[in-house]
Formats: structure tokens, C-alpha cells, sequence
């Protein structure tokens, strides 16, 4: 007889915001079967200020704990980063649920090197006291899996994506977008991310003047917003570099639109990234990428099949590379189909929402619920 599905709760962020956690639950709400509950924590739109911050944070302590009581859920996943900050507050949310004897999955979606070095040390007590004792790990890069276990960590420790919409896939005309590219007058180097300097913005800018010198019907879509968007806006126009259009943030239809009149991702991060959006949807479109490999893009990414990756900072690296998939044409064609039947394959939120949901049945199935 099959077992009863569980009645999980999952804990994010508000999913008005802008960021890889609400990206992905916005993406896999559609496929779940299971019909989890969700609560939102951490900061509101509009939020401001230390008390109110104070406030709102001992409210989500308080909701969390009646909904566990009144609803009874079975099991609670929590997507904490691995941050400082975060590992406590959600930490507090793990100790909570353990002390209502629910299962916890914790899926870490953001990994700072420079902490979990700290709780490689003097702070591992802290990691041990909040999240040792969690029922299962889910993880966006095999490092971080291999320093869980270095840890001391014995539970299942599950390696997951970020994910496309199936529909986008579904409804892409990709072998017509492909051509339209390639007769394309115009060739267009795309960046969907935030605006920050960890995310390479000044690289990728010089990167794409050097090429742009050579190849005058090169142009630069900077799709997003970031602390960093006027100081760039500025940069460009001092270095008297044209062809770059700033978007802001954009979604929807009018995102799409952007990524299938584009010719490659250039994503020269320097960020502690797990798995990048930016990079998962630049696939899904069919794009090859030239990127530095940060977090869990070296798990999966073929050089010379999914595009390029270095280590380098240099924009001459960079530019080098690009200037390599703009002349060979053949190569761009062939990366392209590899690219957007990868993500086909591998990165569809049905799939991803499939392989959860097997997660918390595992983890349920360890128990006597």
C-alpha cells in the first residue's frame, strides 16, 4: 500500500522579491503534487528599520510555530544561505520544528567561503548546535556537499539545480530562434543578473569594448538592477564605450523576448554563487556562455560544449573567448543545441519538483510516522 503523502511546509522569502529563492518556488509551485504549505520569513518589501526588523522577525518566529501546531505538518524545509546572518535566524526555525518533532530538510542556497571557513574552526560548534542534527541536506555544488560531510554530517546530503520554467522549453521555437540568430545583423552579448561588482560587471564591460573594437555590430544587454547600476552607467560613458543598453529589471515576456534576440551569456561572476539562475535560463534559450566557474557550475559544465569557462578575472580572457564563438559559426550552432537540449533535459521544474518531493518521501520513510 502506498504510503500517505506528507504534509510538508516550506519556509522562503516573499516571493514578490527578487532573488534565486523566489525565482525557484515561483517556478516549481506549478508541479508539485503534494500541495506544501509555504511561510513566508525574512524582510517585506518596503521594510526598514532595526525594531521593525526586530519585530517582524519574532512574528515569523510566532506564525511559524502556530501553523506547525494547527496544521500539523510532518516535515519543514528550510532554505537558509550559509551565511552568518542566516544561519542562526533559520537555524532557530530548525530548533523549533525539532522541538514540535517535525522532519527538517535544510536546503542551503547560498554558500559564503569565508564563514564556513569560520565553522570549519572555532564556530563549528555553532553549525553543530543548530543544524547537525537536520534529517537531510540538499546542496547546489558538490563541494558543499563534500565539506558537510568533512564536517561530520552522516544524512543524506542531496546535490539539486536551479531550474527553467517547462513552458519556456516547451514553447521555444528553438531551431528558428537559432537560425534568426545566426543571420542576425546585429550580435548580442546578454548579462541577466544583479548589478553588483562581485558579479564581474566591470570585466564584462571591458570584455565586451575590446571585442566591440574589432566587430562595431556588437551589442550589450544589461538586463537587472544593483548598487552598482549608475557607477556602471557612468564607467561606460566616461570610457566612451557604445552599443550597451541598460533594461533594468524585467521579466516576463519582455525577459524572454531579450533572451531569444540574444547571441551569449558573458558571465564573468566573481560572486559565491551556488547555481546560477542567470546561467540555467541562458541555456534553456539556447545560448552558449562564457563564464568563470563559481559554485556548482563546474558539476556540470563541459568546456568546448556548453561554451567556455575560466578561472581569470582578466576582460582580455574574456573577450578572447567571445571573439571565438562570434567567428565560428559552426561552433556557436553546434554549442547552442547542446546548450538548450542540456536544459532541457536536466533543468525543468517538473523535474526538479519531482526529485523534492522524492526527498521528502525518503526522509518521511526513515521514520514511524
Amino acid at each position: 500500500m502506498k504510503a500517505p503523502s506528507p504534509k510538508v511546509l516550506i519556509l522562503h522569502p516573499d516571493l514578490n522579491l527578487l532573488g534565486g529563492i523566489e525565482s525557484y518556488y515561483r517556478k516549481m509551485d506549478a508541479y508539485f503534487t503534494i500541495d506544501p504549505g509555504h511561510l513566508v520569513i525574512g524582510k517585506r518589501p518596503g521594510e526598514a528599520g532595526r525594531m521593525v526588523m526586530v519585530q517582524r522577525l519574532l512574528g515569523d518566529y510566532w506564525q511559524f510555530f502556530r501553523r506547525l501546531k494547527r496544521d500539523q505538518y510532518d516535515l519543514v524545509l528550510l532554505n537558509p544561505s550559509l551565511s552568518r546572518k542566516a544561519i542562526i535566524r533559520e537555524g532557530f526555525f530548525l530548533r523549533l520544528a525539532r522541538l514540535r518533532g517535525k522532519k527538517t530538510v535544510v536546503f542551503f542556497r547560498g554558500w559564503e567561503q569565508d564563514f564556513a571557513a569560520e565553522l570549519a574552526g572555532r564556530r563549528r560548534w555553532l553549525f553543530d548546535r543548530l543544524f547537525k542534527d537536520a534529517d537531510a541536506f540538499i546542496v547546489l555544488a558538490e563541494a558543499f556537499r563534500r565539506t558537510l560531510r568533512e564536517w561530520g554530517c552522516s544524512q543524506p546530503i542531496h546535490r539539486e539545480v536551479t531550474v527553467a520554467e517547462d513552458q519556456l522549453m516547451d514553447r521555444l521555437d528553438f531551431p528558428g530562434t537559432l537560425e534568426a540568430r545566426l543571420n542576425d545583423s546585429v550580435w548580442r552579448i546578454i548579462f541577466p543578473s544583479r548589478i553588483l561588482k562581485s558579479k564581474g560587471v566591470y570585466e564584462l564591460v571591458d570584455a565586451y569594448a575590446l571585442v566591440k573594437a574589432q566587430h562595431p555590430n556588437l551589442e550589450l544587454l544589461i538586463l537587472g538592477d544593483g548598487e552598482e547600476m549608475s557607477a556602471l552607467q557612468n564607467y561606460a560613458a566616461q570610457q566612451r564605450i557604445d552599443g550597451i543598453r541598460f533594461t533594468g529589471y524585467v521579466d516576463g515576456e519582455v525577459k524572454h523576448r531579450l533572451f531569444r534576440s540574444a547571441h551569449l551569456l558573458c558571465f564573468p561572476t566573481r560572486h559565491e554563487e551556488g547555481m546560477p539562475n542567470t546561467l540555467v535560463e541562458a541555456m534553456a534559450f539556447g545560448l552558449p556562455v562564457v563564464t568563470r566557474l563559481a559554485g556548482g557550475i563546474g558539476d556540470f559544465f563541459r568546456e568546448g560544449e556548453h561554451g567556455f569557462a575560466t578561472d581569470s578575472a582578466d576582460p582580455q580572457v574574456f573577450a578572447a573567448l567571445i571573439e571565438k564563438l562570434y567567428r565560428d559559426r559552426e561552433l556557436y550552432r553546434r554549442i547552442s543545441i547542446n546548450n538548450f537540449e542540456y536544459a532541457s533535459t536536466h533543468f525543468r521544474a517538473s523535474q526538479a519538483a519531482a526529485r523534492l518531493e522524492a526527498i521528502f518521501a525518503s526522509v518521511m520513510e526513515s521514520s514511524d510516522w
